[in-house]
């Protein structure tokens, strides 16, 4: 069910990959257990800026700076080591805009929140279509949010972020990037799976999904 992708790399040799390797380099380990949301974050963030040819030695967005950045006792709270309970995918949303923001991205993408409910057909669809753009286009990011027991079967209760770094559509697979590297290394997964662990409700009773940053064309010019 699930590859990793030090166990299967062909794929880059075949195909193009240009947000994997916009996003790998920056590839992060969450500094606490609910500080998955604030590392994707922070890979996205990086990624957009070398994609858009603005990423500096030295100038690396890190977890840490990010968060100091946003100033927002919501966000100190839901990273806190050991007591955070990490952020709702409602509000990753309505903060990423302003993240995007305070590092010069304001005007690169568009940010908007997609569901998956269990059996949604369209959902489904509307989540291939936009890794196929992904792909072949480089011109969104996509951070799933998914139950961790359900992808992984290791019994954690939990919502999880982790950003996707490809879609290989021959196969229908996508290659989630785990910012959770204690115990998770980045690994292929049929979309299907995917689908069904973001489907499962989160605490608020709504389905879990992705957020999708969607770069605009000046970006991409």
């Amino acid at each position: 069910m699930l590859t990793p992708l030090t166990q299967d790399h062909d794929f880059f040799r075949q195909n193009d990959a240009a947000i994997y390797w916009a996003l790998a380099p920056h590839l992060v380990s969450q500094h606490t257990d609910c500080a998955c949301a604030l590392a994707s974050a922070s890979m996205a963030l990086n990624a957009l800026r070398s994609l858009n040819g603005h990423h500096r030695i030295g100038d690396v967005i890190s977890e840490e700076r990010l968060l100091e950045a946003m100033n927002d006792d919501h966000w100190r709270a839901a990273f806190r080591a050991v007591i955070g309970d990490g952020l709702k995918l409602a509000r990753y949303g309505e903060d990423m805009p302003r993240a995007l923001r305070l590092f010069g991205l304001e005007d690169c993408c568009a940010v908007s929140v997609h569901r998956v409910p269990r059996g949604a057909e369209p959902a489904i669809t509307r989540l291939r279509e936009d890794l196929v753009a992904m792909q072949q286009q480089t011109d969104r990011l996509v951070i799933a949010n998914f139950h961790l027991d359900t992808f992984y079967g290791d019994g954690s209760d939990i919502g999880h972020y982790s950003p996707l770094g490809a879609y290989d559509h021959r196969r229908d697979r996508v290659l989630v990037l785990d910012v959770y590297k204690p115990s998770y290394e980045p690994v292929w997964t049929p979309l299907e799976h995917l689908a069904q662990a973001m489907s499962v409700y989160d605490d608020k009773e709504m389905p879990r999904g992705y957020l999708l940053l969607k770069r605009q064309a000046t970006a991409l010019a």
